[in-house]
């Protein structure tokens, strides 16, 4: 399931996720996105090079299908 993630995959139990989202905040920002954290019932958001928003699961997505 996490194939291509590489070292993106983290498991921390106090946040219940999978992804080191400090590293792919890093890499996405090297590749011209802006993150923005989700605050309360609200999620991340990165925004793309094009200024439209694309998810956390998202970005996920793109890293495990090796599409970025």
């Amino acid at each position: 399931m996490f194939t291509g993630k590489g070292v993106f995959i983290k498991s921390n139990p106090d946040r219940n996720d999978l992804c080191d989202i400090e590293k792919m905040q890093e890499f996405f920002a090297s590749k011209g996105y802006r993150f923005v954290p989700g605050f309360g019932d609200q999620h991340n958001v990165f925004y793309g090079p094009d200024g439209l928003p694309y998810g956390n699961d998202y970005m996920c997505w793109l890293l495990e299908e090796g599409k970025i």
